[in-house]
């Protein structure tokens, strides 16, 4: 694999880490009130 395609990759991994914890913090928002 290309450097490119690893950091593609790295960066689209991070993306979706980030969403799914986004994701939680939203349904949990109440309980952070």
């Amino acid at each position: 694999m290309s450097n490119s395609s690893n950091r593609i990759m790295a960066i689209n991994h991070l993306k979706k880490t980030e969403t799914s914890t986004l994701t939680k913090v939203w349904e949990n928002g109440d309980a952070w009130m």
